[in-house]
């Protein structure tokens, strides 16, 4: 419990804000689907951020992140982990981060609960693609936004009834089984006269 109470204390030392905004592309290629992610929110201080650790059984999808950048001031520096990245923000205290997901759907196929990652569909729990940014525990407001995906997929979500921009109060673990997700072959079906 010492541990816990230092790791808490570190980051509450670093400020970050209340509100951290999320923007997903959507990039169908010949054999899967890639993601072109830019997350934005403010932080008093230099602070260390996790990359998605797929917390599902899917091992190391940290590797699936081909670009992590800094953008408009913003540093960023490897840290000891390969799981972990050292974000600075700019002079106004302003983070902005830009990192492209590209699992490889034969590699991840055979795991539990993997990402299901298609040219034509994917679908991803919160753990697979969302940053760790501050207190596993604390509530923020979270926006997301998914942009670019093919005219004719219907998008889902699990937070909110439309996917393609989502707004709401949550903690990193709040969010961490959270499904979105998309794809042009797709049914409707109903459930006590539901859809």
């Amino acid at each position: 419990s010492i541990l816990l109470l230092s790791v808490f204390s570190v980051y509450s030392q670093v400020n970050f804000s209340d509100s951290i905004d999320y923007r997903l592309e959507v990039l169908p290629q010949t054999d899967r689907t890639n993601f072109d992610i830019t997350v934005k929110y403010k932080a008093g201080k230099e602070a260390t951020i996790t990359l998605p650790p797929g917390c599902y059984g899917t091992p190391n999808l940290y590797r699936y992140v081909v670009k992590f950048e800094g953008r408009d001031g913003t540093r960023v520096a490897n840290a000891e982990k390969k799981t972990e990245k050292i974000v600075t923000p700019n002079k106004n205290g302003n983070v902005s981060l830009r990192y492209v997901l590209s699992f490889d759907p034969k590699q991840i196929e055979n795991s539990a609960f993997a990402p299901k990652i298609h040219p034509e569909f994917f679908s991803m729990a919160g753990c697979q693609w969302l940053l760790q940014i501050g207190e596993y525990r604390e509530k923020r407001d979270f926006s997301f936004e998914i942009v670019n995906a093919p005219k004719d997929w219907k998008l889902h979500s699990s937070i909110a009834e439309s996917a393609r921009k989502i707004k709401t109060r949550a903690s990193y673990r709040d969010l961490i089984s959270a499904r979105i997700g998309g794809g042009g072959d797709s049914r409707t079906f109903y459930i006590k006269n539901k859809p």
